[in-house]
């Protein structure tokens, strides 16, 4: 008799914090299934555990999308799910470091304008201590 074992591939998500936003950054190239579900259950339970605490700040969280290369339809739409969790629960989600290959997808679909993009973490940053001391209240958010 042959016995087989399973063993879930391990899909690497690096989570940090950067102020008060939760920064995830993929480590795959491809942004499919498997990642989509770890990115999603991490957005899940970040807003969850944070309004367990009742917490008053707002929730950020910032998907670094550096090391993405390919994004498919599963990908997109875990996205979009962790926007809506971060909305439901008043919170943000902002993308930043897109490829070509996936700000020109975003472009195609028009995810670009559903989502706040910035150029890379620091311009992220920039806007959040800009925002904490106010200075952004009457100019307008550059996307890209």
């Amino acid at each position: 008799m042959t016995t087989f074992t399973a063993t879930a591939p391990t899909i690497s998500l690096t989570a940090f914090k950067s102020g008060t936003a939760l920064v995830l950054r993929p480590d795959a190239a491809r942004l499919d299934l498997e990642v989509a579900e770890q990115l999603l259950q991490r957005v899940e339970s970040y807003f969850s555990a944070n309004q367990l605490m009742n917490r008053e700040q707002d929730v950020t969280v910032l998907v670094d999308l550096q090391n993405v290369a390919f994004l498919d339809s599963k990908g997109l739409g875990a996205l979009l799910s962790a926007l809506k969790i971060a909305s439901a629960h008043n919170g943000k989600l902002f993308l930043c470091s897109l490829q070509e290959s996936v700000r020109l997808l975003c472009e195609i679909t028009k995810m670009d304008r559903v989502f706040t993009i910035f150029e890379d973490c620091e311009s992220f940053s920039q806007y959040s201590a800009n925002m904490l001391e106010g200075d952004l209240r009457d100019r307008p958010l550059i996307t890209l």
